[in-house]
């Protein structure tokens, strides 16, 4: 009974392996942009009050 289920195992794990080894892996690009000097804006909107 043991070596049935340990068979059943063996055989699912050798088949999902096989199964997920045909995915194209995902491929990452990046942009990339020359050196240059640029003034940085960022604000802030919020409510409340400011606590000390």
């Amino acid at each position: 009974m043991v070596w049935i289920a340990v068979g059943v195992v063996v055989i699912v794990a050798v088949a999902a392996f096989l199964l997920s080894g045909g995915k194209k892996k995902e491929e990452v690009n990046f942009k990339t942009e020359k050196v240059a000097k640029v003034n940085i804006l960022n604000s802030i909107t919020a409510t409340g009050t400011i606590e000390r």
